[in-house]
């Protein structure tokens, strides 16, 4: 980012996802990917609104991630008039997490909001299930990945996240984009394949829009995008170079992550 600010050359970042990244008066910096702060809000509102759930708990790493994720948590929480009955904390490369789930484990809670990467996310599956607590497992990005299935096993199955792209989604731009990329590297694309697609498939409108010439031009057509037709969504760019846009709901079926029903 530095770099590309002093060079004044437009930047499109698919798979960064901290909040602070848009928040250093960059105005050459973009974002396809679904910030932090984008997944906490979704996470909270699929929670109450679409599941019904009112006593919610968190557990998060102790590290800018998940310090930050559940900032957002909490004040969307706050927002819907809900306040979670427990908010605990671990540091990363933790391997038990017993203390801090018998306490959760007190406040009678409906659903726990996992906010870490998928390695300790599924051990703090696994121990869930030995405690006997029966509840709605919940996460952000750091669980859509194939690892906390392949960890946590079955304990995984009935997690719910959200994500800007599913495979298997029946939207035509979505399954044209997933056809003809399966086709071509023998594979079904991830998240990260589809928000680097609308990245440059948004290059190529800003400049046609601006020519290939003037960088500031090319900057400020991406900066104009609006309901950018993408395989992520609707895309449009705020005043910071975020994306704001709903989610999907993904929920882990059996052994695979699924368009949820």
């Amino acid at each position: 980012m530095a770099v590309t600010e002093k060079a004044g050359v437009p930047q499109i970042t698919s798979t960064s996802t901290s909040p602070a990244i848009t928040q250093k008066g960059n105005k050459w910096i973009f974002r396809t990917a679904a910030t932090d702060a984008i997944q906490a809000e979704n996470i909270v509102k699929i929670a109450i609104n679409t599941l019904g759930k009112r006593r919610l708990a968190v557990i998060n790493v102790s590290t800018d991630y998940g310090r930050d994720g559940t900032k957002v948590l909490l004040a969307i929480c706050n927002k819907m008039g809900i306040s979670p009955v427990a908010v605990e904390s671990f540091t990363q490369g933790d391997k038990d997490f017993s203390s801090q789930l018998l306490k959760i484990k007190e406040q009678n809670p409906d659903t726990l909001i996992i906010w870490s990467m998928y390695e300790e996310a599924a051990l703090i599956a696994k121990q869930v299930a030995q405690m006997g607590l029966k509840i709605q497992l919940m996460g952000g990005g750091g669980l859509t990945n194939s690892k906390y299935v392949e960890l946590g096993g079955p304990v995984t199955y009935g997690t719910i996240m959200c994500q800007t792209y599913h495979p298997s989604s029946k939207d035509p731009v979505i399954a044209g984009f997933t056809e003809r990329f399966q086709k071509k590297f023998g594979r079904l694309p991830d998240p990260n394949a589809a928000q680097s697609y609308d990245a440059i498939q948004i290059v190529i409108a800003a400049l046609e829009k601006a020519g290939a010439k003037d960088r500031s031009k090319i900057r400020d057509a991406i900066a104009a995008t609006h309901d950018f037709k993408g395989v992520t969504g609707n895309i449009r760019f705020d005043n910071t170079g975020d994306a704001p846009r709903d989610m999907m709901i993904i929920q882990i079926g059996d052994g695979k992550y699924e368009l949820y029903k």
